[in-house]
């Protein structure tokens, strides 16, 4: 589950996860503005907000949930929505697949699924993917953009965050640091998502595998957001 805060509408979007629900709220006063439930065996991980409309990932399947918003930005009658479904060289892989979403200074949409990153059109759907150098992204979740530089939030593919280079036209990327790769000190935990907040990034930890462990051992957890400062 991943949450978007629209500075501009004062909204919050909110992906809900294994509920399968699509939720927008109104921070000002807390009221649901817009919900609709998708359905069982969906997982929706990210969204990402545009002018044209709000984008959220289902890891379940080859398909981005859209919410379409009016040129004043008024969202559609609950339970509307429409199902893009991607194209071309996207390959759901077998178990967990669309996860971070970003949108590109062209209008073209940024998804990474089965540590493979892929421009989308968001009109048809069709996913080009893009050729990467330096590092798998195995594990990639969260996504970041500023500029021309990409951040992967790699939790799974070894606590850390990936920050990549983008080509002028969208077609490559080139790993140009590891952010916490040689901290021995680092409080990365399975690092899920990411925010840009005045000119650092702050990381959410997961701590999935404390999770699974407190299960067997009823042990309380505490959460942290880890500041990293970017070169």
């Amino acid at each position: 589950m991943s949450l978007l805060y629209d500075a501009a509408t004062k909204r919050l979007y909110v992906a809900g996860g294994q509920t399968g629900d699509l939720t927008v709220y109104d921070t000002r006063g807390g009221q649901v503005l817009y919900t609709a439930d998708t359905g069982p065996g969906r997982l929706i991980n990210d969204v990402k907000v545009t002018r044209r409309a709000a984008y959220f990932t289902d890891s379940t399947r080859r398909e981005v949930l859209v919410v379409p918003l009016s040129k004043r930005g008024a969202l559609p009658k609950t339970g509307e929505y429409e199902v893009l479904t991607l194209k071309r060289d996207y390959v759901q892989p077998v178990g967990f697949g669309l996860n971070g979403i970003r949108d590109l200074p062209n209008g073209d949409l940024l998804v990474v699924s089965g540590g493979v990153l892929y421009v989308v059109d968001p009109r048809s759907g069709e996913a080009d993917r893009l050729e990467q150098t330096g590092r798998a992204l195995t594990g990639g979740d969260g996504l970041e953009l500023r500029g021309r530089a990409l951040y992967v939030v790699n939790g799974y593919g070894g606590d850390e965050v990936v920050q990549l280079r983008l080509d002028r036209r969208y077609t490559s990327t080139s790993v140009t640091t590891i952010l916490d790769e040689d901290d021995t000190t680092s409080d990365l935990d399975r690092p899920t998502t990411g925010a840009l907040i005045s000119g650092d990034l702050y990381v959410v930890n997961g701590r999935f595998g404390a999770i699974m462990a407190s299960v067997d051992g009823g042990s309380t957890l505490s959460f942290t957001v880890s500041k990293l400062d970017l070169p």
